[in-house]
């Protein structure tokens, strides 16, 4: 072939080349949002009442599983859970003699709900029971507004079988990146993806840093995962807690999520995540 005619194919070449690979991208992209945010995203509640389908919701949030080596963990917003707190008093020897009884929190089980869906419609629910690991206060109480939950039953690995991928520490979010939120929007609509930006990376309130994000939120979206695309992959990059507007909204960002896990020694959540 003529050296011109290879000359005038380079830019064909090169536009297909780039083509090719944006559809790979987005080939990948769309496998990472069907199983590292929806497969990842799961309601968190708390029930009152009889148990099974008699129970009734005292208040609904939402949750991202993370799959490691020591089991399986579930991380949600403190104040989603925080009904489940319960102060009992602290029964002392029948020789003491205590003026002011002493008190202990306890937590009540914290109820992790997924749906199944076949054909466009739900067709099942199923309900895990979680005990409470580790619980912070809200940043008006000086929390970090954060809460690890752990299934009881053993086969958790094989229901939930997808888990987050954090945002690796050497990799930080910006303002302008696109960024999703699955939660469960008003406590009934579960595994809703949303889509938006990131507009602050260090909105300041309660003298506590968070990102800011244009993407839709609503009551029962509290807990749920902040996912970012980066080289083709969805990362777990915060959790959202608040929200000032359907499109105001601000999340813990995953550096706070970080040191409150390292403090708690359970930084492996993050560390060892599959």
């Amino acid at each position: 072939m003529p050296r011109r005619e290879i000359g005038c194919l380079m830019p064909l070449v090169a536009l297909s080349c780039f083509c090719l690979g944006s559809w790979l991208v987005a080939e990948v992209a769309q496998k990472e949002i069907e199983q590292r945010v929806l497969g990842c995203s799961v309601q968190v509640a708390v029930l009152e009442g009889m148990a099974g389908a008699l129970s009734e919701w005292r208040t609904a949030g939402s949750g991202t599983v993370f799959r490691t080596p020591k089991g399986v963990f579930i991380l949600t917003a403190g104040h989603v859970i925080k009904n489940a707190k319960e102060e009992v008093d602290e029964h002392p020897q029948p020789e003491e003699e205590v003026s002011q009884p002493k008190k202990r929190t306890v937590f009540h089980d914290v109820t992790v709900i997924l749906l199944k869906e076949k054909g466009g419609r739900v067709v099942s629910e199923l309900r895990l029971y979680c005990r409470v690991i580790k619980f912070s206060p809200e940043e008006e109480e000086g929390g970090n507004d954060v809460a690890v939950l752990q299934p009881y039953d053993e086969e958790a690995r094989e229901i939930l079988r997808y888990g987050a991928l954090p945002l690796p520490p050497d990799k930080a979010p910006y303002v302008g990146q696109p960024v999703y939120h699955c939660g469960s929007l008003f406590g009934e609509l579960v595994n809703s993806v949303t889509f938006g930006v990131i507009a602050s990376t260090g909105r300041v309130y309660r003298n506590k840093s968070f990102l800011q994000l244009s993407t839709p939120a609503s009551p029962g979206s509290s807990g749920g995962g902040v996912f970012v695309v980066s080289e083709g992959r969805c990362y777990y990059a915060g959790m959202l807690t608040r929200g000032g507007g359907e499109t105001i909204n601000l999340a813990v960002p995953i550096r706070r999520l970080r040191e409150t896990l390292a403090k708690w020694g359970m930084e492996f959540i993050f560390n060892e995540a599959q």
